[in-house]
């Protein structure tokens, strides 16, 4: 089996420029798997069309997302074949599959300069470079909305709970806060931006590292005086399947969404 080249769905964007000389063991067609369909689909189809007309290489386009292939692919590495030649992965992932991945370092070394976020790398070779930038949950609003109802952006914390007591009292309003969910990873992503914004990033990186538990006073105070009275209050609207949640916050529904800067 042919090694796969892994791209990290985390910060960059792959242009074709970084296959300068070739995509390497490509003869006239791959396989791409990506993350993505629809209207975000649309917005990656000009980086394919442009690739193909540099190299020469017809791109076969496969939306199979991050969470279904981490199912699948232990499998297909078993049976020496794979999804496809090129796939969006996160990178964890990548480094934990190394034995299955392209080495790039022949392909992405003379890029360097032109890269926003450095590539994975273990043992001195590259498994995968980033592919998108994308900030973490903050919460957004309409702005059509805020001067609607004759609302403001709060600058303390006490201002944000007025404002939501304030969109509360609006009619028509569900909920202040939409609850994008659906498949788990937003709303931890919310549970990350309490933790790193008031325990900051060293708290976040405890966590991952074991070096702080969910049972820690400093964890726990946070959760009980910040996370768990928005719960209880309402605030929250119970967990909806985040692009649904997106269409009915921009319908007036809800006064905010959290949601990452992919929105």
């Amino acid at each position: 089996m042919r090694k796969l080249l892994v791209f990290a769905l985390t910060v960059a964007l792959v242009a074709p420029a970084a296959f300068a000389g070739g995509a390497p063991g490509v003869e006239d067609a791959i396989t791409v798997a990506v993350p993505w369909s629809g209207s975000e689909l649309d917005q990656f189809e000009p980086v394919v069309e442009a690739f193909e007309e540099e190299y020469d290489v017809d791109v076969l386009l496969a939306t199979q997302r991050a969470e279904d292939l981490v199912e699948v692919l232990p499998a297909q590495f078993r049976a020496s074949t794979a999804a496809a030649d090129v796939i969006m992965m996160w990178d964890w992932w990548i480094l934990e599959n190394t034995e299955h991945i392209r080495d790039l370092n022949d392909v992405w070394a003379r890029h360097d300069d032109n890269m926003i976020a450095p590539p994975i790398e273990a043992d001195g070779n590259v498994y995968g470079v980033t592919v998108s930038l994308n900030l973490k949950p903050g919460f957004f609003y309409r702005q059509s909305f805020f001067e609607e109802h004759g609302l403001s952006e709060p600058d303390t914390y006490e201002e944000f709970v007025e404002l939501l007591d304030e969109i509360a009292e609006i009619d028509g309003i569900e909920n202040p806060i939409a609850s994008g969910n659906g498949v788990g990873w937003p709303l931890t992503d919310i549970v990350e931006h309490f933790l790193i914004n008031y325990g900051g990033p060293e708290l976040q990186l405890a966590l991952i590292e074991g070096e702080e538990t969910w049972q820690d006073s400093q964890v726990q105070e946070l959760f009980e005086e910040r996370i768990i009275p928005l719960l209880e209050d309402d605030y929250f609207s119970d967990p909806i399947e985040f692009t649904e949640a997106l269409e009915l916050w921009w319908a007036g529904d809800y006064g905010l969404y959290p949601i990452g800067g992919f929105i």
